[in-house]
């Protein structure tokens, strides 16, 4: 090679080495906004959004879903709550019912009414004698129940009342009602309404599921309005099935669609938003699976998955990041197949991370209606875009540092010093 030819080619070979270095140092960039973009992503419970065209009644809690938005460490719901205000409509008993604190006082309460101090003086054979739900039963597991809802011996009476319990509700239909209209509602299902007085002056109507009625006293309908609030509590702590069977039939009781203005009242209801914003139970136990129809066990292992792989992303990124500015200050090809490595591990964390999100909102949908009621649909939020700019970011910057971590030794550098760089190390003593 003549003196003129070679600094030509090392020119074209400089040339080349700094274009090589603007396409990683853009890269960098990348991986540096990359960062950002998945703290951000992490803290926000926008992956996935789930939403209806317009409020979808929910028959379990008795609220109209509007949306909800689900991330890697939390959920929020939104919903509208119809409130009954006139005593014209007909009330499902679980929409009467006390505070944390008023439930104290009122407990405190009936335990100092009179036909309490009697219930206690009733006597119950022993419960392998019972073979029947007997007017004994029904007084002694509310008395339990009233004490203590947690104790040993309510659980027990709890358990016999329901194998004692043995009528068939299996619906083969359904039928939706409104409950503003009293008159259709009392045709349906008048045998399962009763009429409470709440003052001088009003009566309410309400509806009571036939189990509930098998575990209550004679006599409840004579107490106070005051006492018929207990029953959600009572129902809730028998784990009796709130939905209304009758016959063959299962009735759903549909407040009417809220209005545009939630702020004036309509058709005997008055609507309340509702939101709440919780952070996923990683650690949930069989008993807040249970308390909680939004999760269950797959639900639980996925969003355990999603959140360990989103800790695990944000080191691995921090860690090519800081490979990544080494590779200029050392260009040994060794480093750059060394980050270029860690990016595509970053790249392969972060997509596991969408993916499993995806996984648990289609597992909602075919699984659980209450966090995926039936009609709605889901949308991706800018949480989920946001990783997956990360993976790809990481996935480019993957093929980039090993497209240009080839070896260029002596006269394939650029220069010497990056000739030098590339040349094989002997190690030894």
């Amino acid at each position: 090679m003549s003196d003129t030819e070679e600094p030509e080619e090392r020119k074209v070979l400089l040339e080349e080495f700094h274009f090589q270095r603007r396409i990683l140092f853009g890269c960098t960039i990348g991986l540096f906004v990359g960062i950002f973009l998945w703290i951000i992503a992490m803290s926000t419970n926008r992956w996935f959004i789930v939403s209806g065209e317009q409020p979808i009644f929910v028959e379990s809690h008795r609220r109209y879903f509007k949306s909800s938005h689900t991330g890697i460490w939390r959920n929020c719901r939104y919903a509208i709550i119809p409130q009954p205000i006139s005593s014209s409509v007909v009330r499902n008993f679980t929409t009467l019912g006390y505070g944390t604190e008023e439930l104290k006082q009122m407990r405190t309460k009936i335990a100092d009414e009179e036909f309490f101090k009697n219930f206690l003086e009733v006597e119950l054979p022993e419960l392998e004698q019972v073979n029947e739900i007997t007017e004994p039963l029904r007084k002694h597991m509310f008395v339990e129940w009233l004490k203590n809802d947690n104790s040993k011996r309510f659980n027990e009476l709890k358990a016999k009342f329901h194998s004692l319990y043995n009528e068939d509700e299996k619906a083969k239909s359904v039928i939706e009602l409104d409950p503003s209209k009293v008159d259709v509602v009392k045709n349906a299902v008048g045998e399962l309404i009763d009429d409470v007085q709440f003052n001088n002056t009003h009566i309410m109507h309400i509806i009571i599921p036939n189990k509930l009625r098998f575990a209550l006293f004679e006599g409840w309908k004579d107490q106070n309005y005051g006492f018929v609030r207990l029953l959600s509590h009572y129902a809730k702590s028998l784990h009796i099935d709130p939905t209304i069977y009758y016959g063959k039939l299962r009735f759903i009781f549909k407040p009417p669609m809220p209005p545009k203005n939630l702020k004036k009242p309509s058709n005997g209801f008055i609507y309340h938003k509702w939101q709440r914003c919780t952070y996923h139970n990683l650690f949930a136990d069989e008993a807040a699976i249970a308390a909680d129809p939004a999760i269950d066990d797959d639900i639980i292992d996925l969003s355990r998955v999603a959140a360990t792989f989103s800790i695990i992303t944000i080191f691995i990124m921090v860690l090519g990041f800081i490979f990544t500015v080494y590779t200029f200050l050392n260009p040994r090809y060794m480093f750059k197949r060394l980050a270029g490595g860690v990016h595509f591990i970053a790249g392969l964390s972060s997509a596991t991370v969408c993916r499993v999100l995806h996984a648990s909102v289609e597992h909602s949908k075919e699984h659980l209606s209450y966090a995926f009621p039936d009609k709605a649909d889901y949308f991706y939020g800018y949480g989920f875009f946001f990783g997956c700019i990360v993976a790809t970011i990481n996935f480019i910057s993957c093929i980039m540092f090993f497209w240009y971590s080839r070896k260029r030794k002596g006269d394939k550098a650029a220069t010497e010093e990056l000739g030098m760089a590339d040349e094989a190390i002997q190690i030894g003593r």
